[in-house]
């Protein structure tokens, strides 16, 4: 599959190759719905807390007689039908949500989510995407020239000046969830060799947003 290759003036200067595997395949709704489900799941927390029957203040005295009141029988005020009683089944804070996701099935849902955008125009491939220094404002002032507006930058090298310039545009990882939702995402033109990994591997690790901690390696090994 062909993908025109941009210029710094937003215009096709030449055809990229894409590979096939990766840009040529049917678009999987079903799957994609999974890796976004999973994806929004692994991100949750689990902060919240409720009180059960036994952490809740309350009494151990018999509220009332057993018989004769007409009422039902109760024995505490924690009850969990009593107003101000405690949870049944309380949501606890080691409660885990986290969703498996076979290797296989995100790299075909990432390949399914590349081959839509694809098809749709919706993917623009650039020659270079370089920024003098670390700047917010030189970048969007290079987007605005290329005519691309709400981006997502997808690059397989990522520099201080290219890292440091969309810290503030906001970072996000590049993942199943992102992408659909982008008006047109951005790639740089990948070698064989990054063309080949991301053949086999497909990002979450070729987004611009990488840990603070790989940046600190690379920025002062």
């Amino acid at each position: 599959m062909q993908v025109e290759l941009l210029n710094d003036q937003g215009q096709a200067s030449a055809k990229y190759d894409a590979p096939e595997t990766v840009f040529g395949r049917e678009y999987n709704e079903d799957l994609v719905h999974q890796i976004v489900v999973a994806y929004q799941a692994n991100a949750r927390q689990g902060t919240r807390a409720q009180k059960d029957r036994e952490q809740v203040k309350h009494s151990t005295k018999k509220p009332f007689k057993q018989k004769g009141t007409g009422r039902a029988r109760a024995g505490m005020t924690s009850s969990p039908i009593w107003r101000g009683g405690g949870r049944v089944f309380p949501n606890m804070p080691d409660e885990n949500f986290t969703q498996k996701i076979n290797k296989k099935m995100y790299r075909a849902g990432m390949a399914s989510i590349f081959s839509q955008l694809a098809r749709e125009g919706r993917l623009a491939v650039v020659e270079s995407l370089k920024v003098e220094s670390p700047k917010t404002k030189l970048l969007a002032a290079k987007f605005k020239a290329m005519n691309l507006q709400s981006v997502l930058v997808i690059s397989d090298e990522v520099d201080d000046n290219l890292y440091l310039g969309t810290w503030l545009a906001g970072q996000e990882d590049c993942h199943g969830k992102k992408l659909p939702t982008s008006s047109r995402p951005v790639g740089r033109a990948c070698t064989e060799q990054s063309s080949m990994w991301l053949n086999t591997a497909l990002p979450t690790e070729t987004s611009t947003a990488l840990p603070r901690s790989e940046l600190t390696k690379s920025r002062y090994s």
